[in-house]
């Protein structure tokens, strides 16, 4: 079997498309629905293959700044405990340093942190900086939503697709 990711994509669409849509008894309109969700979801892969891993750093990059935008607005409340957070936030800044990180490695480093960030934004719920974190999130939310619509445009959903710059202008 050829290595190449975006080949065996192309093959497994084309023998779906070709050999096993053709095959599908046209009355079983579940069957046909699902191939064609098959076909699209390999065609949505093949398409984003080649920004998934600068996908995941961008995101990594952005849950980084979200900490960071969380220690400033949490100044207000000396209750919260950070220690997981910074941990997490030094072990993602490393997973972003090493070269050799895989997606797989940067998508760990960002749940760990994207865990830690949610303990704290829950612990100040109601507290002294509430309002301030809540501020922070909402801002450091944009850039990642953006990304995330323009991750997703393929599948049909956006209701004014012209209005979302490029995934390769987002990563």
């Amino acid at each position: 079997m050829v290595p190449d990711l975006d080949l065996q994509l192309q093959v497994a669409i084309k023998a779906l498309t070709d050999a096993v849509a053709p095959a599908v008894d046209p009355s079983d309109k579940v069957a046909v629905e699902q191939l064609h969700l098959a076909i699209a979801t390999f065609s949505m892969v093949r398409d984003r293959l080649p920004f998934a891993r600068r996908y995941a750093r961008r995101q990594l990059e952005d849950a980084i700044e979200l900490a960071h935008a969380l220690h400033s607005a949490a100044q207000a409340d000396s209750t919260l405990a950070f220690a997981a957070l910074d941990r997490s936030a030094a072990a993602a800044r490393m997973a972003l340093a090493d070269v050799e990180a895989d997606t797989h490695d940067i998508e760990a480093a960002m749940d760990k942190l994207t865990d830690a960030t949610v303990a704290i934004i829950a612990a100040a719920q109601n507290g002294p900086a509430s309002a301030a974190i809540d501020i922070a999130v909402l801002q450091a939310s944009a850039q990642p939503i953006e990304r995330g619509r323009a991750w997703c445009l393929p599948s049909g959903f956006e209701p004014n697709p012209n209005a979302i710059r490029t995934l390769a202008d987002l990563v």
